[in-house]
C-alpha cells in the first residue's frame, strides 16, 4: 500500500507543480492543491483544469501499466478518483501554532471545493467544477451542466458541471449525448418530468453506456411526479450529504 500511495501521489504532485500549482497537503490518498497562491497565476482556473484533466489521463496509464506488471492488487489496478474545482476569495498563508505552522487555505470556497469532490461520486463523474470555473474554462472544455443543488448546510444555490475533456478531443457522438442531457434538465427545470425522463434515457442510448447523472435525475423526475415540488420551486434540490 505504501508503494502505491508514493507512486500514486508522486505522479499527481508532480502534475499539481507543473501547472503552477501549490501542493497544500496530503489527507490519506487525497491531495489538496492551490492556485493563484502565495503568488498569483495568470489564467489559474484553465490550469487547474488542464491539471485535473491530466491527472486522469495520467491515472489511466498508470493502471494499464500496474495490469501489464501485474503489480498491485485488483482494487489498486481498478482504481479511481474524483476531483473538485472552485474559485474564489479564501483566507490564505501560515496557520498553526507557535511551534508548528504551515501554509494552507480555509474559508467557504474551499469547503465548496470538497463538496464538489464528494459530489462527484453520486453523479459518476471524474471532474466535477463550479459555476465560477466553468464561466473561466469553457472555451477551452467541453463541459455538461448536471445539476443546480444546495450543498448541506448553506443557503446558496450552485450549478454543478462535469468537466468532460479538451473541446477538440470530444467525439459528435458525446456532444449529441450531451445536447440531449441539457434538453432533458431544461425540461426537468419546467417540471416535464416524462420529458425529462426520455431526454435523459435518450442520451445514454446515444452515449452507448449508463450515465449515473441521467440515471440519478430520472429517479428524481419519478419522485417528483409521485409528490411534487412546491409551486414555487425554483429547480434547486438540497443535498442531505457532504
Amino acid at each position: 500500500m505504501a508503494s502505491l500511495l508514493n507512486e500514486y501521489l508522486s505522479a499527481m504532485t508532480l502534475i499539481l507543480k507543473k501547472h503552477e500549482g501549490v501542493l497544500d497537503k496530503y489527507i490519506g490518498d487525497a491531495i489538496v492543491g492551490i492556485f493563484n497562491a502565495p503568488v498569483e497565476v495568470d489564467e489559474h482556473c484553465i490550469k487547474a483544469a488542464r491539471a485535473a484533466v491530466e491527472m486522469i489521463e495520467t491515472l489511466e496509464r498508470l493502471r494499464q501499466e500496474w495490469k501489464a506488471k501485474k503489480v498491485y492488487i485488483v482494487e489498486a489496478q481498478e482504481m479511481q478518483i474524483r476531483i473538485g474545482l472552485n474559485t474564489g476569495l479564501a483566507k490564505v498563508g501560515f496557520m498553526g501554532t507557535d511551534s508548528i505552522s504551515a501554509y494552507t487555505m480555509m474559508g467557504d470556497m474551499v469547503n465548496l471545493a470538497a463538496r464538489l469532490e464528494a459530489a462527484g461520486k453520486d453523479y459518476g463523474v471524474s471532474i466535477l467544477v463550479s459555476e465560477s470555473v466553468q464561466r473561466e474554462i469553457k472555451e477551452e472544455f467541453f463541459t455538461r451542466l448536471l445539476d443546480v443543488v444546495r450543498v448541506k448546510g448553506k443557503n446558496e444555490s450552485v450549478q454543478l458541471y462535469e468537466l468532460i475533456g479538451r473541446t477538440d478531443n470530444v467525439s459528435e457522438r458525446l456532444e449529441a449525448s450531451v445536447l440531449e442531457f441539457s434538453k432533458g434538465f431544461e425540461a426537468y427545470l419546467n417540471r416535464e418530468w416524462s420529458l425529462a425522463q426520455e431526454l435523459f434515457e435518450s442520451s445514454q442510448i446515444t452515449r452507448g453506456v449508463k450515465d449515473k447523472a441521467a440515471i440519478l435525475l430520472t429517479e428524481r423526475c419519478e419522485e417528483y411526479k409521485r409528490n411534487p415540488p412546491e409551486k414555487n420551486w425554483d429547480g434547486v434540490y438540497t443535498r442531505t450529504h457532504k
